[in-house]
């Protein structure tokens, strides 16, 4: 997971003031256009003028895995659920895309882990925290929590985050490992962390954690 700045667009916000959507599904003419201008930075308009920095970068906002802007690989989701806070429905930083997978990132959250109203205020949101004060990564790919103290508030945040988007799920720790693998083999060939990141094009986080350890361990 890693800090998403969130940029509401003008197209979303002219839609919502000019239609005064009330149920998710008033806005289901611009959903896709609101996926892919989290994923690219763009819409499919001309007329409007183009972001040029992604929020998500083609990567799921809480595992970062790469996601493509379909209907099978993603969804737009409601950081907080519609149904506990329907105050949220339209508010631009609740919005994410998620992968669509069933074991992790949105989807387990709410369909599997099934969090509780009260435990919102104890979970990580990557437009508000930064996700990287709460975790480190391990060189065989684990999530790792920073905070020592199990009995403080930082710890049990971020427990509760990584459980309930299941961030160490079995094959994400394995693609993560094998991602650690490529970041080592760039780094012995001196590429940069931007050009590291350019070519791996997921787990963001994770490649600017791993080459920092290694540059601190060469120092």
């Amino acid at each position: 997971m890693k800090r998403i700045n969130k940029r509401e667009p003008v197209f979303f916000t002219n839609f919502i003031r000019r239609n005064n959507p009330v149920e998710w599904n008033d806005i289901a003419e611009i959903r896709d256009n609101i996926r892919t201008y989290m994923l690219s930075g763009l819409v499919p308009d001309e007329n409007i003028e183009q972001n040029t920095i992604p929020e998500q970068n083609y990567q799921c906002a809480y595992t970062e895995i790469d996601i493509e802007e379909s209907n099978y690989s993603s969804h737009i989701d409601h950081f907080h659920k519609q149904s506990m806070f329907p105050i949220f429905r339209f508010k631009w930083s609740n919005l994410f895309t998620s992968t669509n997978n069933e074991y992790f990132g949105a989807k387990y959250k709410d369909n599997t882990y099934r969090i509780k109203q009260e435990e919102y205020q104890h979970l990580i949101n990557p437009s508000i925290e930064n996700p990287n004060d709460f975790f480190k990564y391990s060189f065989t790919g684990e999530i790792l929590i920073k905070e020592g103290d199990i009995n403080s508030d930082k710890y049990k945040k971020a427990e509760l985050t990584k459980d309930a988007f299941n961030l160490n799920e079995r094959s994400l720790v394995e693609q993560r490992q094998t991602v650690v693998k490529m970041v080592k083999l760039y780094f012995d060939q001196q590429f940069s962390i931007d050009e590291i990141k350019i070519h791996i094009g997921k787990f963001d986080s994770l490649v600017e954690n791993i080459f920092n350890s290694l540059t601190n361990m060469h120092e």
